[in-house]
């Protein structure tokens, strides 16, 4: 197998000398989120009213974070109608996040992005909840839900958190469970398109120790395309069913353990999108070969509905039919008064089941749109582990650890009549059937020593080994379920003189 190591090294930040740190660090920390300010709420703060973060791995004033960093309050995501990760960009700045179909969500932030958000990729910025890395994007447009609050950090997090961090991390944290008080809450809200958002809260003190909080949002959406002339409907283009439970048990001061589950079920017609002829008009003839075209020119005087119509008949009916699930257990133990251990472990699936119109090109005589029919069906697993020690002398404070991170997945997607062959004949369906594996390991650190009241030094550092493995085939098969053949020439009852075979394809 082939494996990659990356050493990382930061130090030298120098935080303080009194103004000087306290402007950097407003315009780093609070500074940088100042056009969200006003939407920005008290997390759990102390009494000066300070949100209180933990992009540091431990819990520190917003203002005394010597990071860029939005902090957003679960309050202030409701009150302001963030429900998803993709409206995160209305309230934090130098972030974008993008939905890409069935590719999942593409988070950018400071510009810096991945576009393969496929099995093999590695994103560029890291979508966390509750401290554990979600590795597939489709598993990150589930809604947001009793959350405690978002907070989006800028710049390469590696020295502190697990993998993927370069461009920066979205970090979601849900509200954990609160000792010695029975609460319960609910809200809803209906809007255009016949949004429906609902959750439901529950907090149920069991006993002295023992706290158990249970969380269900409901999410629904119509799409923003009309239908038009597709035979199918468009409707809902999402719905989800969230539930998460969580359990904090906590025998003293110095011992803290939360175990969560969650479970997802995301649903829906996502459909395909508006074809450009929609927006601009002729001309849209193809240019010849080594030409680049002409420009086309927009079209005017058109409503919002006759933008937004399909124009096209889908092949058949959009589908989505994914779910994922997890469990987590977070200690916390304080060893001594300087001394703290950390240990962080999950397990996560995520199934899809999708299929779609795929819009494949134009006929060159003709000038007609062509269409597919595709599927998508996956299955994933990943399994992490974090191991933590966090050192606090007063001059001197350091997080340092270890992690390990291991993902399977197991994909087939495929595209029915894109080769030009007939049903019934052998390339029919052209198609990906895959398996990926991946694995990584990684110690890192990062401590901070103060120099005096107002001098500070930071540095960090981290050492990641990567695996990363993937066996599939390329396949030109009659029926879903003929067998792979890689023989070669023409093969029987294929009327296209071009030979088709099936081809293995491996990388590592």
């Amino acid at each position: 197998m082939k494996t990659r190591t990356r050493i990382l090294f930061a130090a030298g930040s120098m935080l303080a000398l009194a103004q000087m740190c306290a402007h950097a660090q407003e315009a780093a920390a609070t500074g940088v989120a100042s056009d969200a300010a006003a939407t920005q709420a008290a997390v759990a703060t102390p009494d000066s009213g300070e949100i209180i973060v933990t992009a540091t791995r431990e819990n520190t004033l917003l203002s005394k974070t010597p990071v860029a960093i939005t902090a957003i309050g679960g309050d202030s995501l409701t009150k302001t109608g963030v429900t998803n990760a993709t409206q995160l960009t209305e309230v934090a700045p130098n972030l974008s996040i993008d939905r890409g179909g069935s590719a999942g969500l593409q988070i950018t932030i400071r510009g810096v992005s991945s576009t393969d958000n496929s099995e093999k990729g590695d994103p560029s910025a890291g979508f966390v909840v509750d401290g554990v890395f979600l590795a597939r994007p489709q598993a990150q447009e589930v809604s947001f839900f009793d959350l405690d609050r978002v907070e989006v950090l800028r710049g390469p997090q590696g020295t502190l958190y697990g993998r993927n961090t370069t461009a920066g991390l979205v970090s979601l944290i849900s509200a954990a469970p609160r000792l010695g008080k029975f609460s319960a809450s609910f809200d809803g809200t209906y809007g255009n398109y016949n949004t429906i958002q609902a959750t439901g809260v529950v907090n149920v003190p069991v006993g002295e120790f023992i706290a158990v909080r249970g969380a269900v949002n409901y999410d629904r959406r119509n799409s923003y395309i009309l239908q038009g002339v597709s035979p199918y409907t468009l409707d809902p283009a999402k719905e989800n069913l969230s539930g998460r439970l969580s359990v904090l048990i906590e025998p003293s001061s110095s011992v803290r353990l939360v175990l969560r589950g969650d479970y997802s079920s995301m649903k829906g017609h996502p459909g395909a999108g508006v074809l450009l002829s929609n927006l601009y008009q002729a001309p849209f003839t193809v240019p010849a070969d080594g030409q680049l075209g002409n420009d086309p020119v927009v079209r005017t005087g058109r409503s919002a509905d006759q933008v937004s119509t399909l124009t096209y008949p889908e092949r058949w009916q959009s589908l989505r039919d994914n779910n994922t699930w997890g469990v987590q257990g977070d200690l916390k133990v304080d060893l001594t008064d300087w001394l703290t251990l950390n240990y962080l472990g999950s397990y996560r699936e995520l199934t899809r089941d999708e299929q779609f119109t795929g819009l494949t090109g134009v006929n060159r005589t003709s000038g007609a749109v062509v269409t597919s029919p595709q599927t998508f069906d996956g299955s994933y697993n990943q399994n992490s582990q974090e191991l933590r020690f966090a050192v606090n002398t007063g001059a001197l404070k350091l997080q340092t650890g270890a992690y390990y991170f291991k993902e399977k997945s197991d994909i087939s997607f495929l595209l029915y009549g894109t080769q030009g062959f007939q049903q019934g004949q052998r390339g029919y369906i052209f198609g990906f059937p895959q398996k990926t594996n991946s694995e990584s390991f990684a110690l890192f650190g990062q401590g901070t020593y103060s120099l005096a009241d107002t001098f500070r030094l930071t540095g960090g550092v981290r050492w990641t080994k990567d695996k990363k493995r993937r066996v599939g085939a390329t396949i030109y098969h009659a029926t879903v379920n003929d067998p792979l053949d890689f023989t070669t020439g023409t093969q029987p009852g294929t009327t296209n003189p071009r030979g088709v075979q099936d081809r293995s394809t491996m990388r590592k």
